[in-house]
């Protein structure tokens, strides 16, 4: 994964090696939600696909709207939907048609909808780099806010567009 990768590797390494060295981890429940709540701010957490997410996030007592974000064949027909939906309730806040993808499974992953609904040409293009999946999430946000059959405004949500 990292092979001619040196200058993401380092960081990397270094980063567990204070980990291990701390004693204190900041993967502590008491630790993400005083970060959640820093600030005068509506927090909403992003996941993808995901159930996994959300137990971990139970798991640490985290409690905060979290939105889950798919594109997923819903008639298993090859016809693929972005959708949007309140984890916690399940309830779809937004969806959009992404149109017939031929690939097998039920699932698109999120560079492949990216590629489907965004035109622009990124220069971050390699998959799991956290950068790239924000920026691609944000994308997305927007792709959807601007085509969804089912408007954000359903929600109680303030917020129309990720920047």
């Amino acid at each position: 994964m990292f092979k001619d990768k040196e200058k993401k590797l380092t960081p990397i390494l270094n980063e567990l090696h204070e980990i291990f060295l701390n004693k204190f981890t900041n993967l502590q429940g008491n630790f993400i939600q005083n970060y959640l709540q820093h600030g005068n701010k509506t927090t909403i957490i992003i996941i993808r696909n995901g159930q996994t997410y959300k137990e971990i996030i139970n798991r640490l007592n985290v409690q905060h709207t979290i939105l889950s974000i798919r594109s997923y064949d819903l008639h298993n027909n090859g016809s693929f939907y972005f959708q949007i939906t309140i984890l916690q309730t399940k309830k779809i806040i937004k969806q959009a048609e992404l149109g017939q993808v031929h690939k097998n499974g039920r699932l698109v992953d999120l560079i492949d909808t990216h590629n489907l609904t965004c035109k622009q040409t990124h220069s971050n293009t390699y998959s799991h780099d956290p950068v790239t999946e924000i920026h691609y999430t944000k994308c997305l946000f927007n792709y959807i806010n601007n085509k969804a059959e089912i408007p954000i405004r359903n929600t109680n949500s303030t917020h129309e567009h990720i920047t």
